[in-house]
């Protein structure tokens, strides 16, 4: 995601975070987020995307696993 995020020129607006403890941390990087974005090709249900809708962010996910029963169809916008 960072190669395509530099290649596209948009690399200046994102972190890339990498892997955070548990709990605070995480709770804290989301509260400052204004987007959740779960690409992957094999959730079976992210509870990262189950820890961000509390947040009222907004989601962009993959239609793996249960992503598709968190961000319905009729919401998305492509």
């Amino acid at each position: 995601m960072e190669e395509l995020a530099q290649r596209l020129g948009i690399l200046q607006h994102f972190q890339f975070l990498g892997e955070l403890p548990s709990g605070k941390a995480v709770r804290e990087q989301l509260d400052q987020a204004t987007l959740f974005l779960m690409p992957s090709r094999t959730a079976r249900m992210p509870r990262e995307m189950v820890e961000a809708m509390p947040r009222a962010l907004p989601g962009i996910g993959t239609r793996v696993g249960g992503i598709p029963e968190l961000l319905h169809e009729k919401e998305a916008r492509v």
